[in-house]
């Protein structure tokens, strides 16, 4: 070590096809850890990632799978005496006596792995605590849980979009905000090859399903794997609304099974059902419906046990979904606790604010 700089140094993977993961950091807005992919040959920075499955989607609730291994590490190597002169570094702001140092090739934000998504998945199950009773059981929350609040919200009110009002309802028993919503949504598309999401205030545009308007984000709607549509009932930013989540899915054969859940089962479902419809019309307004539509389902989920966490049983399972999970197609009767979950959306949205912080061109 040399000016009391650390130095970043990486082995080759016997896997040529995946990068090494770096190691764990902790941004000074906030005591957590995030993993960034880099390769250390900067003609190979893309990497390669099993796209989504194109038959329809089942997800199970349970699931006693073992984890699987993680990927290795960059170690940070302090015994050097100075940095190469070719490495490309940028500083990272730091709590700590010395300043982390990351390659550029990490500045991208990057697609995880397969084994990273299910790493996750695993960190958050429902669990049948007795008969029809479930929780759903958060590592994020149980780490979390017992630090300063403040400092999380801090934390989080620096996240775009986002203030110390709309900080406070997502780690509250209260409504989550559509802004909340959405930008959680854009983070899993972000993070998850073939998903492409819609803004929640698209459901209430009088022109959004017009198949002239909106074409850019139309082409990439057609693109994508997997449609997800968070769908508020009320208007943007006020409360007393309900979420509906509604999921597109695209088979080889360019058609699409269209699916619909919510925190209450309600039989609103097949209203947005007809909303999937009205979209793929939009997007193929040449084609037939009936040949674009394989199946409808309203989806079946424990239902939530209280009057504010539908914003966040969409995103849960939003997440279950984006990461490449099974969608429950026939689940457990019964009521759930969901609110754990709002800890793994602020960690979500805090992490990936922090990646635009230090990873921006």
């Amino acid at each position: 070590m040399k000016h009391g700089i650390k130095k970043v140094t990486s082995e080759k993977t016997d896997d040529k096809s995946r990068p090494k993961s770096m190691a764990e950091y902790e941004p000074s807005v906030y005591k957590m850890a995030k993993r960034f992919t880099v390769n250390s040959n900067t003609s190979q920075i893309k990497k390669k990632q099993k796209s989504h499955p194109s038959n329809p989607i089942v997800i199970s609730i349970d699931d006693d799978e073992e984890m699987p291994p993680q990927s290795p590490v960059i170690e940070l190597d302090s015994d050097d005496e100075e940095i190469p002169p070719q490495s490309l570094v940028i500083e990272l702001d730091s709590d700590d006596d010395e300043p982390a140092i990351l390659p550029r090739q990490i500045m991208p934000l990057y697609q995880k792995s397969q084994e990273e998504l299910q790493s996750e998945i695993k960190g958050i199950q429902i669990k049948e605590i007795k008969k029809g009773k479930f929780k759903l059981s958060s590592k994020v929350y149980q780490a979390r849980v017992e630090e300063d609040k403040d400092d999380l919200i801090n934390a989080l009110k620096n996240v775009e979009g986002l203030d110390k009002n709309l900080a406070k309802q997502l780690l509250s028993k209260a409504e989550i905000s559509s802004f909340t919503i959405d930008e959680y949504f854009r983070v899993l598309e972000s993070e998850n090859k073939g998903i492409k999401m819609i803004p929640s205030g698209f459901a209430k545009s009088k022109i959004f399903l017009n198949p002239t308007e909106n074409l850019r984000l139309k082409e990439e709607l057609k693109k994508a794997d997997r449609i997800l549509w968070p769908i508020c009932t009320g208007d943007l930013g006020t409360t007393g609304n309900h979420w509906f989540l509604l999921i597109l899915e695209k088979s080889k054969n360019d058609t699409y099974s269209i699916y619909c859940l919510d925190g209450f089962n309600s039989e609103s479902r097949k209203d947005y059902l007809a909303q999937g419809e009205k979209l793929l019309q939009a997007l193929f307004p040449t084609k037939e419906l009936d040949t674009l539509v394989k199946s409808t389902a309203k989806i079946d989920i424990p239902t939530q046990n209280n009057g504010v966490d539908c914003g966040a049983v969409i995103s849960f399972w939003g997440m279950k979904c984006a990461k490449n999970a099974q969608i429950p197609l026939h689940n457990k009767k019964g009521s759930c606790d969901y609110s754990e979950f709002r800890y793994d959306m602020a960690e979500t949205l805090i992490a990936k604010q922090n990646a635009r912080k230090v990873f921006k061109p």
